[in-house]
């Protein structure tokens, strides 16, 4: 493999890595966000003052 062949292939790998990292991320958040939601909403339950 020559390197004018390798740096196009890196720069694709980076790209696509990183879109998928951040695509990674916000669905890690939403389940994190969904998680503490229902914990709340579990706790508000319970312990609701009149």
């Amino acid at each position: 493999m020559t390197r004018k062949f390798s740096k196009k292939g890196t720069s694709a790998a980076g790209l696509i890595l990183g879109v998928l990292s951040v695509i990674v991320a916000i669905i890690v958040t939403a389940m994190i966000a969904a998680a503490a939601q229902s914990v709340s909403d579990s706790v508000n339950k319970e312990h609701k003052i009149d």
